[in-house]
C-alpha cells in the first residue's frame, strides 16, 4: 500500500505539472509564448538526468533515503511554484520538482519487485496501476481547485501530497 501510494501521489504531481505548467506560466505570471514552454521543459529535463544518475545515489545512500530526500525536493519545488513571484522562480521550481519526483517511480518498482521473491510480476503491475489512477486523479484534482480556487492553490495539491512522499519512503 506504501508504495501504491506513493506511486499515485507522485504521479499526481507530475499530471499537475504536465496538465498545467504551461497554464500557470501563461495565466498567473503573464509568459509570453517563448517563455511559456520552458516550466516543462525544466521539468522534463531534470528528470530525464536525475533518472539517469539516480542509481549511483541509490548505491551511495538506498532507496529509501533517496526517495524521501526526492519527497522533499518535490515538495520544496511546489512550494516555490505555488509563492513563485515571477517567471525564473516558477521555472526553477518546476525543475526542482522534477528531480525531486524522477527517483520515486523507479524506487517504488524496485521496491515491488522485491516483494515478489518468486518474480511473477504481480507486484509490479499492482504498482504500476497506481500511476494511471495518480495521472487521472492528479489532472482532475488540481484543474478541480485551480477552478475553484485558483492556479496557486491548485499547486498546493501536489504540495501536499509530495510531503506525504517522504514519509510513506
Amino acid at each position: 500500500i506504501p508504495l501504491c501510494l506513493a506511486m499515485a501521489f507522485l504521479y499526481v504531481g507530475d499530471a499537475a505539472v504536465s496538465n498545467f505548467s504551461t497554464v500557470f506560466m501563461q495565466d498567473e505570471l503573464l509568459a509570453d509564448a517563448r517563455v511559456i514552454p520552458l516550466a516543462y521543459a525544466a521539468y522534463q529535463a531534470a528528470t530525464l538526468l536525475v533518472r539517469l544518475a539516480g542509481d549511483l545515489a541509490v548505491r551511495r545512500y538506498g532507496p529509501a533515503a533517496v526517495v524521501r530526500l526526492g519527497g522533499l525536493i518535490a515538495t520544496l519545488g511546489f512550494l516555490g511554484v505555488v509563492l513563485a513571484p515571477g517567471q525564473p522562480l516558477a521555472i526553477v521550481a518546476f525543475g526542482l520538482t522534477g528531480v525531486g519526483l524522477s527517483v520515486v517511480a523507479p524506487q517504488s518498482f524496485s521496491a515491488a519487485g522485491r516483494l515478489d521473491p518468486a518474480g511473477t510480476g504481480a507486484a509490479i503491475a499492482r504498482v504500476n496501476l497506481f500511476n494511471y489512477v495518480g495521472f487521472i486523479v492528479g489532472a482532475a484534482l488540481v484543474g478541480g481547485i485551480a477552478d475553484a480556487a485558483g492556479m496557486r492553490a491548485g499547486f498546493a495539491a501536489p504540495l501536499i501530497l509530495a510531503a506525504a512522499i517522504v514519509v510513506l519512503a
